[in-house]
């Protein structure tokens, strides 16, 4: 990236109107490219714009890369909603009609949902009882994806989390220990790894373990039971057994809750919440927002949080079908496969980020200093959020339109 900092020999009225229009977000008033057309008019290249002060590298480096992750996010999530929602239409054999307009572009979202809707109305609703029951997805903000990102936003280009740890917000720092790691004022600690006690989530081992969900794996009858016809497993899981059977122990790896201690050794970290009494590093913030830690620029900061809600973790949320006798296993089998996709975007992150890219929206244009910039590079400035507004449309249509098909799961 170009960081030359020259003053500008541009007019000082189009500047001034660029930076009013910058100011505003009113990204429209910056006409695009066309052969014959002024260049300081237009963005001819993002990537390469020069500044006229130096506090303003670090600030547009991070609204250009937000801007950009943003839009990422949303085309990613609307994808996954197409994706989903055709593969459940197809799969309970709801043919499309003959008008498929809709099923491409911005529209293709609403339409294969509203087949997939009636599809299941149809196909499973119809055939007697029906119940969903969906956990909600656990989503981590990355501790060090936020730090490199406010080391553009300061001075020294620098931030330490050892030295200026940030905050989870309504959930859990996450650490990686490699010693052994407690509960902090409870009986429960946050584990993935070695668990010295019963283990409350899911459980990956080849000895087996006591489970009460579904077995990525073997499934052995016990008096308990077995695999039962819904695919939930309530004899030994000899692989990945996603709910563990109150009270069991596992012998592999826990990802859940630990009552008792979660251990790593002095080459092997395990990822807990609790107080560690060996070396640890943060790692990421569970179920809650990451807020402090370095000292930055609070315009450039602003977007370095939306940045952390770009860039969360999430992982599918637990889906369990209770249906009627006459139900096809194969139409059980995809509503499996495909929900937690569209919880997923319907609840937790898929609202968060419509919430997210809308500030971006309305603030990205002021987050850098317009006298910081030639005209070139408020135009380019301009552009980036011209994308974020687009990408708002995307995100609220996939919100919309998987939501829509979690309604109509409902008695």
């Amino acid at each position: 990236m170009t960081t030359s900092h020259v003053q500008s020999t541009r007019p000082a009225g189009l500047r001034a109107c660029l930076a009013l229009a910058s100011l505003l977000g009113l990204s429209g008033l910056v006409p695009a490219c066309t052969f014959g057309g002024p260049a300081i008019l237009c963005c001819t290249n993002a990537d390469e714009v020069t500044y006229e002060d130096p506090r303003a590298f670090g600030q547009y480096a991070v609204a250009k890369t937000t801007a950009r992750e943003l839009t990422a996010v949303a085309q990613r999530s609307f994808d996954e909603v197409v994706t989903a929602c055709r593969n459940i239409a197809t799969d309970l054999d709801s043919a499309p009609p003959d008008d498929t307009r809709w099923m491409s572009g911005r529209d293709a979202a609403e339409g294969w949902c509203n087949l997939a809707s009636r599809a299941i109305t149809g196909q499973i609703k119809a055939k007697g009882s029906f119940r969903v029951t969906i956990a909600p997805p656990r989503c981590r903000a990355s501790v060090a994806a936020r730090a490199n990102c406010q080391a553009l936003c300061t001075t020294d280009g620098r931030c330490e989390t050892s030295t200026s740890p940030p905050r989870c917000t309504g959930g859990k720092l996450q650490i990686a220990c490699r010693g052994t790691c407690s509960a902090r004022g409870g009986a429960e600690v946050g584990c993935e790894g070695t668990c010295e006690g019963s283990c409350q989530g899911s459980c990956t081992t080849t000895e087996g373990v006591a489970c009460n969900g579904a077995c990525d794996g073997v499934c052995e009858a016990t008096a308990s039971g077995g695999r039962e016809a819904n695919g939930v497993c309530k004899g030994t899981c000899k692989g990945t057994c996603s709910s563990v059977a109150p009270g069991a122990t596992c012998k592999g790896s826990c990802e859940g809750t630990c009552r008792g201690a979660c251990k790593g050794t002095g080459t092997v970290a395990v990822r807990c919440d609790g107080a560690c009494d060996g070396a640890s590093e943060l790692l990421a913030c569970e179920g809650g927002k990451l807020e402090g830690g370095c000292a930055a620029d609070p315009k450039c900061d602003a977007n370095c949080d939306a940045r952390a809600a770009a860039a969360l973790e999430c992982s599918l949320p637990e889906v369990s079908l209770e249906v009627g006798k006459g139900v096809e296993p194969k139409h059980v089998r995809s509503l499996r496969e495909n929900l937690p996709r569209l919880a997923l975007n319907a609840q937790g992150r898929g609202e968060a980020l419509v919430t997210v890219i809308a500030n971006v929206t309305r603030t990205l244009a002021a987050s850098v200093s317009s006298e910081a910039l030639d005209t070139e590079g408020i135009a380019c400035l301009n552009q980036l959020g011209s994308q974020t507004a687009d990408s708002l449309t995307t995100m609220q249509a996939s919100v919309r339109a998987s939501s829509e098909v979690l309604t109509g799961l409902r008695p």
